[in-house]
């Protein structure tokens, strides 16, 4: 179910609200801290973590805070996903089907010309490197990401740090820098293609219930 989380295929997940999807639609994803972004959006997540991600500083070029990149993952499966299904430390908790997986890659994103940096770790953490050359995906630990397994670990602390490793891009990720869009139920990917079919996009849309917990 995850062999193709690896090197070669650079996948990057974003989970949104089912809300958004209009949104999305209409303009793509635009980071936190962009003009484009809209008060509208519906946020997710713990909402502390993404406020204090505007005080970091991000290392390389473009340079900026981390709420100036769009974030992905590198896995459907993070532990931020695993909050919001679980309502984990007061986040709030939502139905797998108020969930929406975007999906592009590493390379795809290069291919729409998209400035775009990633991490070997949670991109909060001070001990985070920061890199620019898709050469150095091999940093990114994806035999943790196949094995879905985030415990911590006494023996292997930075296991949780790894399996959290972001790709960030710059600014705004227009609907053609996604590659397609995955759902948990076959009723909602029914009413999100009516929506995909209205835009007029050729975003894929599939039901995929062994990305969601």
């Amino acid at each position: 179910m995850t062999a193709f989380l690896k090197q070669e295929n650079g996948y990057i997940f974003r989970i949104v609200h089912r809300e958004n999807l209009p949104l999305v639609l209409a303009r793509g994803l635009y980071a936190r801290n962009a003009d484009g972004s809209d008060p509208g959006y519906v946020n997710i997540g713990n909402l502390d973590l993404i406020g204090r991600r505007g005080s970091r500083s991000v290392p390389v070029r473009p340079g900026g805070v981390l709420n100036d990149y769009v974030p992905f993952y590198f896995t459907p499966l993070s532990p931020m996903a695993f909050n919001i299904k679980s309502g984990w430390n007061g986040i709030t908790r939502r139905a797998n089907d108020d969930i929406l997986i975007f999906v592009s890659s590493i390379y795809h994103a290069i291919d729409q010309s998209l400035e775009l940096i990633f991490t070997d770790r949670h991109a909060y953490l001070m001990t985070a490197n920061f890199y620019r050359d898709v050469e150095r995906l091999d940093q990114i630990d994806w035999v943790a990401l196949r094995s879905k397994d985030f415990k911590k670990d006494p023996t292997n602390p930075e296991r949780v740090e790894r399996y959290q490793a972001e790709a960030l891009v710059h600014r705004h990720v227009p609907l053609d820098g996604l590659k397609g869009v995955a759902v948990h139920s076959e009723s909602v990917r029914a009413d999100v293609q009516k929506f995909v079919d209205k835009a007029g996009t050729p975003l894929l849309v599939r039901t995929k219930q062994s990305w969601y917990f």
